[in-house]
């Protein structure tokens, strides 16, 4: 059995009267706490990919530590600290890999008007974690044991804790819903929405599409390797012919995303000079090309400094030498490439050659003395010793004349041999001792019988590269990724590529038919699925409430569907936790703009919500910022729910100065108050005539309270003009008593409401012609009601005052929980007994105690 008090009192003033006492006409801000922008708990390090310092006076990255800042969720716990989740981090999925989503406690200590010194204490946090591998896509901690989750996985905005003690995140990047313990665990695969005209509803960074930053994150390559026709340069047709024919985009590598993560991006092979230009108007750190000469002349008539830009020869320059051989090498150095492209394998006798093929090549390659060598006389690389490859092939031919109709192989045929990796080192040393290598492992899943396994090929490769000194001109790449996973392990002071390509004759993309692709190491990877958006960027579920009953979640899209044509509609759909299912149910939010945002949504009680819906300014006082209260019970014909302001948070009285004093060029502190934040993310419901707001301060970038400074975050109360009618459990501390006084004057009827409480309000009204107490149960329990005089200094009313004929302290009833509005008869009533009284002022209180049953 549930036990809680509330002591509603009256303070009975038996005087002719007009009225009874009003509420204040005014909203009011009755508390304040500041948590300072620049305060951090322990962690990784953070912010490495936000830019340089100083930004707003702040100096990223942040060694060692994790900003504790974007609250973008608030939940009142019993002890009256409460949960504050941040969101993403620094907000975008590119510049937030490295900061973990957690949910902190705090402590505020609010500054009112009887003083206060209005800070807030963070007492601890708990971190998402995926160590059950429930996610079916890349993270960024994918192969660690807890999986801990950062905001380049998700951008969780909204938070709810269920009954069972478990918690449900909305986020925006699905869009999602997350399901966890209260630790964090999670406990179920992330939850997409539902398109019920079918599919699913996709941001534009769904990680249900291909993701090739989510890929990115999760292997831990420092440059990404595309074939450049995935690369989006708005012009689908410069796409690969076999996505094309199956209706799939090839524009799917975003350049400046993948760039604004922190990744260097070098296509391949790029070998017409208009294709050049065009891929380097889209911000690439350097081409792979088999025409270096060509390349190099687009850079000079672009005028790009050649140290700025990674010209890469492939294999040497194919395109005018006989491939992987040291005349190509030889003659890329002459042209002034800036790295040489090349491929590996390893002998029999351990030796690491020069070969972009497992076999030795029919193509390429011809026997020395002269006897026919055909793709069926092919032999493996790791079949033979390099001395057996270089005496009895020579690789002089052009496998494709019409592609590479410039090539040609002048001097000795005996310089095409087939030459090691150190062959190749000693020739780069001895021409340009600044040139780079870029090393692919030529390896595949699917030959394992063909190359020595991927631990020892990567060791071999590492080998060479040490015991030459080269490892800061240095990288390694590769289609498998088993091979980068093994360098990364031995030898993280080499960078690794990651290579993506979807060929007509295989790939490295493709699931082996549990979503998951071998050449990827296991990663699940959405083949070829390039959904078009259904809403924009960043316009999940910015807000999402728990109702009234704790059986629903009510998940509201920031942003309007793309192709809806009332672009002011916003979609609360209806979310079932017994059968963690979408009913199907919606009602819609009108904005009073279509340019407006989210801010947060939460309930008051079964058909009553809060929404705050702002603009995008910051330190403006003209701006728009409102808490709005909605009623889902009476929607239109057009299911839009009735809409009333509650709050003006941009016009908030201070008459007691409580935001005072204000720091030079501090705005919006004083009477008014406001609360300029370009993002104001956070409501909770503290009592029926209190709420409170924090702000999501995206650190370090925003600055609402002074132009000059990383907005703090700050947490106020506001004092409402109105009583809201709550039935959620706000879990209020209920431990003590509450006494609500109002004055009661026989001619006027009034209702007074407690506290919220989890089995509902009692409300009490007086009538002089009767002369009742009506006593209502607006929750979901029985309660029992008794009655007690108090304050009665000469205990006058103690003997005086009767209900339903007996002094008020024998006074009991049991109000059952469908008796929910005391204006109708069903009520339970008590006849207040109150004797004459020729003058003056009663100064006790009639103090009700319900207790739920």
């Amino acid at each position: 059995m549930e036990n809680k008090v509330v002591l509603v009192g009256f303070l009975a003033v038996l005087v002719i009267s007009a009225m009874a006492m009003p509420l204040s006409a005014e909203d009011v801000l009755v508390g304040r706490a500041v948590l300072p922008a620049n305060t951090t708990a322990s962690g990784p390090t953070s912010g490495q990919f936000i830019g340089e310092g100083p930004i707003n006076g702040v100096f990223p990255p942040f060694v060692g530590e994790q900003p504790v800042q974007g609250f973008s969720a608030v939940l009142k716990k019993d002890d009256g600290s409460f949960y504050v989740m941040s969101d993403n981090g620094f907000g975008s999925k590119e510049n937030s890999r490295d900061y973990n989503l957690r949910v902190y406690t705090i402590n505020p200590d609010f500054e009112t008007l009887d003083g206060g010194p209005g800070t807030i204490s963070v007492q601890g946090f708990f971190e998402l974690k995926d160590p059950d591998d429930l996610i079916p896509f890349p993270v960024v901690n994918e192969w660690t044991t807890e999986r801990t989750l950062t905001g380049a996985d998700f951008d969780i905005e909204s938070m709810q804790k269920a009954s069972d003690g478990t918690f449900w995140f909305g986020e925006e990047f699905g869009p999602f819903l997350i399901h966890t313990d209260a630790d964090g665990v999670l406990l179920d695969a992330p939850i997409p929405l539902p398109d019920f005209e079918g599919g699913i509803i996709k941001s534009p960074q769904s990680p249900m599409n291909e993701d090739y930053l989510g890929v990115m994150n999760a292997i831990g390559a420092e440059v990404i390797s595309p074939d450049y026709r995935l690369l989006d340069d708005g012009n689908e047709s410069t796409g690969i012919s076999d996505r094309m024919d199956a209706g799939v985009s090839s524009d799917v590598i975003n350049v400046a995303s993948l760039r604004k993560a922190g990744y260097l991006v070098i296509p391949y092979t790029i070998n017409e000079k208009e294709a050049m230009r065009r891929i380097i108007d889209l911000g690439v750190d350097g081409i792979i090309t088999d025409r270096p000469d060509l390349l190099l002349e687009v850079m000079v008539e672009e005028g790009i400094d050649p140290a700025s830009f990674d010209s890469e020869g492939h294999r040497g320059c194919r395109g005018l030498r006989p491939e992987n051989t040291l005349p190509a090498f030889e003659h890329a150095m002459e042209l002034g490439v800036t790295t040489l492209e090349l491929d590996t394998g390893i002998t029999i006798d351990g030796v690491v050659v020069v070969s972009h093929n497992r076999v030795v090549s029919s193509d390429i390659c011809r026997r020395t003395d002269g006897t026919p060598y055909e793709p069926a006389d092919e032999v493996l690389i790791r079949n033979l010793t390099l001395a057996e490859i270089q005496s009895q092939f020579i690789c002089d031919k052009n496998p494709d004349p019409a592609r590479f109709p410039d090539q040609i192989a002048p001097g000795d045929p005996s310089n095409y041999t087939m030459p090691s990796l150190q062959e190749v080192i000693d020739l780069a040393n001895s021409m340009d001792p600044d040139v780079c290598f870029n090393i692919e492992t030529k390896i595949s899943p699917y030959a394992p019988d063909e190359t020595i396994d991927p631990d020892t090929f990567a060791s071999a490769l590492v080998d060479v590269i040490r015991g030459n000194g080269i490892e800061n001109r240095t990288v390694i790449q590769s289609f498998d990724f088993r091979t980068i996973r093994a360098v990364q392990e031995i030898a993280p002071e080499i960078e690794t590529v990651a290579l993506f390509g979807d060929f007509d004759d295989g790939t490295n993309l493709i699931p082996d038919g549990t979503g998951k692709s071998p050449y990827l190491a296991g990663l699940e990877f959405s083949y070829r699925v390039t959904d078009a958006p259904t809403i924009p960027r960043s316009r999940g579920f910015e807000g999402m409430a728990l109702g009234a009953d704790g059986s629903k979640l009510y998940p509201m899209l920031e942003g309007a569907l793309i192709d809806d044509p009332d672009q002011t509609r916003r979609i609360i759909n209806e979310f079932d936790l017994s059968s963690k299912s979408y009913t199907g149910d919606q009602f819609y939010y009108r904005m009073e703009d279509p340019g407006h945002a989210i801010g947060d949504f939460i309930a008051v009680n079964d058909h009553e919500y809060l929404v705050i819906e702002r603009d995008g300014s910051q330190g403006d006082l003209s701006g728009f910022k409102k808490i709005f209260k909605i009623d889902s019970s009476n929607p239109g014909n057009d299911s839009f729910a009735p809409k009333l302001e509650v709050v003006d948070l941009l016009n908030i009285s201070d008459p007691d100065s409580i935001s005072l004093p204000a720091g030079s060029g501090d705005i919006g502190l004083g009477d008014p108050f406001a609360f300029p934040f370009v993002t104001i993310e956070d409501v909770v419901i503290i009592d029926q005539t209190t709420l409170g707001v924090l702000n999501d301060n995206n650190y370090p970038f925003s600055t609402g309270r002074n132009a000059s400074e990383p907005d703090d975050n700050e947490f106020i109360l506001i004092g409402l003009d109105e009583v809201l009618n709550v039935t959620v459990d706000v879990n209020v501390n209920v431990s003590g008593s509450t006494e609500l006084s109002a004055n009661v004057v026989p001619a006027i009827s009034i209702t007074v409401e407690t506290s919220s409480l989890d089995f509902g309000t009692i409300g009490a009204g007086l009538s002089s012609a009767t002369r009742q107490i009506r006593i209502a149960n607006t929750g979901t329990h029985n309660v029992v009601v008794t009655a007690g005089v108090g304050a009665d200094e000469e205990n006058f009313y103690t003997e005086s005052i009767r209900l339903n004929g007996v002094v008020v302290g024998d006074f009991s009833e049991v109000i059952p929980s469908d008796v929910a509005d005391f204006e109708y008869a069903e009520d339970i009533t008590a006849s207040l007994e109150v004797p004459e009284w020729a003058g003056g002022a009663y100064d006790g209180t009639v103090l009700f105690v319900a207790e739920g049953i």
